[in-house]
């Protein structure tokens, strides 16, 4: 028994191989947001150490803590607010 390509199934494909492509710019931006958050980490570690001269400062560890975490956030809200995984799955499940 040969498979027929019916016009549903070419838009299903269609509709999966562009959600494809947004899932893997979202991973671009993803990718981006943590290189931005690590050269933003080491110039202000580096700043907040030149500035507390020889002690160990505690502003070292908030800094160490609270940058990555904000930066966290805007990958969790860049990636939440895309219903791209949803989508994916319900036209896999439907082929």
């Amino acid at each position: 028994m040969k498979y027929e390509k019916t016009l549903e199934d070419e838009l299903d494909w269609n509709s999966i191989n562009q959600l494809h492509s947004a899932t893997s710019n979202i991973s671009n931006q993803s990718f981006e947001i943590k290189k931005i958050c690590v050269t933003v980490e080491v110039a202000a570690l580096t700043f907040i150490a030149k500035l507390a001269g020889d002690k160990v400062d505690t502003s070292l560890f908030f800094a160490s803590l609270i940058i990555p975490l904000l930066f966290y956030f805007v990958d969790c809200v860049t990636w939440s607010q895309t219903p791209v995984p949803s989508l994916l799955c319900r036209y896999q499940s439907g082929l």
